[in-house]
């Protein structure tokens, strides 16, 4: 089905988007290595161990330990030229503390989050795109979560799949 395939693909762009790929010692331990990613700047980023902080999953704190200025992550996805891209992803700040994020698209600022919350950036894809989330240096907790990226339909995809979903309908029916 087409809907299950749209799905499917846009699942695979991103490589570890939940980082319950590797494991962590409590609380949270710096990490030099991660499944899927690059780790930019002094490398000083930190991977968030199931609790820490009321956390219920893995995270990464792209500040790390010493929270320093421009130290994050980044992946490099296959893209289709001139689509739209929706990133999405989950930043945590804990009760107390402060932090901050940019998100990039290759040199492109997509954004920056300095609060708790689900966000997302469309962007138009190039062949190959690199996202990044790098700490912007205030604060000491910057937590990234559940990044995915999908592909926007085109106006013309989604007539055809609501075309497509009502003649199933239809037939159905009786």
């Amino acid at each position: 089905m087409v809907v299950g395939a749209l799905g499917s693909n846009a699942s695979a762009l991103i490589v570890n988007g939940d980082f319950e790929a590797d494991s962590y010692a409590f609380p949270y331990q710096i990490i030099n290595s991660l499944t899927g990613w690059n780790i930019l700047g002094t490398g000083d980023v930190a991977g968030i161990a199931n609790g820490y902080l009321s956390s219920v999953s893995q995270q990464i704190d792209v500040s790390g330990g010493a929270d320093v200025a421009g130290s994050g992550i980044s992946q490099t996805i296959a893209t289709t030229a001139s689509q739209v891209y929706t990133l999405s992803f989950d930043f945590y700040v804990a009760s107390g503390y402060s932090g901050a994020m940019e998100v990039f698209q290759g040199a492109t600022s997509l954004g920056s989050v300095n609060a708790t919350g689900s966000y997302s950036y469309n962007f138009t894809g190039t062949g190959s795109d690199t996202l990044s989330f790098v700490n912007l240096g205030r604060g000491n907790v910057a937590h990234v979560d559940n990044v995915a990226v999908e592909a926007v339909p085109e106006p013309a995809t989604l007539a055809a799949l609501g075309l497509g979903l009502a003649a199933t309908r239809r037939r159905r029916a009786k």
